[in-house]
């Protein structure tokens, strides 16, 4: 049976909502029809403004069925309503959101995974991932379509192609707690434990860009977060001059209970051209002009019990120290370390279910060729190993057996600051929820793809969910 909806944009409060819940009572018993309000949260506002809404009208009573999510897809995903959507829920109340129409399929993922949708407005979109149409013919998901506007936007598909792409033969009904059970089996929590910091990008010849948020602490958990199914725990400090790490974390769903409260975070030029990168601190020392390359790494927060428990997987950055834990433990070493104290401190980092996560530039301590120094280290350590090379890929190694190179056809780069604390994020991410060593490290190249597809963090918070690796990677070798 399809049922019929309206979308009326309408202030309701004071005398015009006791007029509309007046007309919605009186449908049954005039009409012989039930009527329902839900009401839209706008996207491209805050997560903040759509909690305070929401905490409104639940206050003053106003008589909704649910909630849902509409305007500007683009650089918006559901993720960033993810708490508002759990407040709706914990009221009983029906969740639906519109996803797929002008952003990715992804956004579809998202909006069911982390909103618990149980409707999708539009989702048109879908018909570009052949797993995304088969789950919601699965799950019997209904969409919301539009087909005239979606052909007169340019939106995607059409009625009949949805239709012959998406509705199932009837069948037999499922238990509804089934989509619930599959999805905790999926979930899993990610700490990580990093550095923020405000990054001036220069990069020849494309431009600069300044004042970005940055710091592998940011870039570790928003590669996380690319991972679908999984729910990311921040520890760093926080710093109080640059309220924004809070907004823009906050709004993609990392938990930052356990952050700590600082001044202000180091400020840095990350210089980039065909001849290398230099990090060079924004002030100079007192008295020169000139980078000593004296000023030492910030330390990074002490982890409690109360941080590590629950995790699945974490993930620390640059590291001068780590203890041992039931999760699975991926470590980005700490370059300068790894300098001044060569195979003891990567023997330090190499922890019971830990993996190494090493670059191109700390690998050369250890051997010439990034390759061998990789595989050198997973034997003599006993630990899976997966040594990130730029733009020839990854390279894993398992001490047990096992040795892949994996790489990206079809990257494109705008800027590549942050894609290997990225794509550090998203191989614990994969790991946590059981993925072997090739399929890790193939998200991990997914995350580096979208975080070099633009200026600083950009891309991963446009970046929606990934239930698979990205199209166009390729995994060679073998156990």
């Amino acid at each position: 049976m399809t049922l019929p909806t309206a979308e009326l944009h309408l202030h309701l409060e004071g005398t015009l909502l006791d007029g509309v819940t007046e007309a919605l009572n009186s449908g049954p018993r005039t009409y012989g029809i039930s009527t329902g309000l839900i009401i839209t949260m706008l996207r491209d506002l805050t997560a903040d403004s759509a909690l305070e809404t929401l905490e409104h009208i639940l206050r003053i009573g106003t008589p909704i069925l649910g909630v849902g999510l509409d305007s500007a897809e683009v650089g918006n995903p559901p993720s960033k309503f993810r708490a508002v959507f759990a407040r709706a829920r914990a009221e009983g109340l029906h969740t639906v959101a519109h996803a797929g129409e002008e952003g990715p399929p992804g956004y579809i993922w998202e909006a069911l995974d982390l909103l618990g949708a149980e409707r999708i407005d539009h989702g048109v979109r879908c018909l570009e991932d052949e797993r995304l149409v088969a789950r919601l013919a699965e799950e019997r998901t209904p969409l919301t379509v539009c087909p005239l506007s979606n052909v007169r936007l340019r939106a995607g598909g059409t009625g009949p192609q949805l239709h012959r792409g998406i509705v199932p033969r009837p069948r037999a009904p499922r238990d509804p707690a089934r989509r619930d059970r599959r999805r905790s089996r999926m979930t899993s929590t990610v700490g990580v434990v990093g550095g923020l910091s405000v990054d001036h990008l220069v990069r020849e010849p494309a431009g600069a860009r300044f004042r970005c948020l940055g710091g592998p602490g940011l870039y570790a958990a928003l590669g996380a977060r690319l991972v679908a199914g999984t729910d990311v725990r921040l520890l760093a400090d926080l710093p109080a001059a640059e309220p924004r790490f809070a907004d823009v974390l906050g709004q993609a769903g990392v938990d930052l209970t356990h952050c700590r409260s600082t001044p202000d975070v180091p400020r840095v030029w990350i210089l980039t051209s065909a001849r290398g990168r230099r990090i060079v601190p924004l002030e100079a020392p007192a008295g020169t002009e000139f980078d000593t390359g004296d000023d030492p790494e910030p330390r990074l927060p002490p982890v409690s019990p109360d941080f590590r428990h629950g995790l699945g997987g974490l993930l620390y950055c640059a590291p001068d120290r780590i203890e041992a834990t039931p999760a699975r433990t991926g470590v980005d070493p700490d370059q300068r370390l790894v300098l001044q104290h060569g195979m003891r401190y990567w023997q330090s980092i190499a922890v019971p279910h830990g993996v190494l996560l090493p670059s191109r530039v700390q690998l050369a301590s250890v051997a010439a060729d990034p390759r061998a120094a990789a595989r050198s280290l997973a034997t003599r350590l006993g630990v899976p190993v997966v040594a990130r090379l730029d733009v020839d890929g990854m390279h894993a190694v398992d001490p047990a057996g096992g040795e892949w190179s994996i790489t990206d056809d079809r990257v494109e780069v705008v800027e590549t600051t942050g894609a290997g604390d990225a794509s550090a994020g998203a191989i614990v991410a994969a790991l946590a929820q059981d993925a072997d060593l090739p399929t890790a490290a193939a998200y991990g190249i997914s995350a580096a793809r979208v975080t070099l597809s633009a200026w600083g963090c950009e891309g991963l918070l446009a970046g929606g969910p990934l239930p698979e690796p990205l199209a166009g990677i390729r995994v060679v070798g073998g156990a």
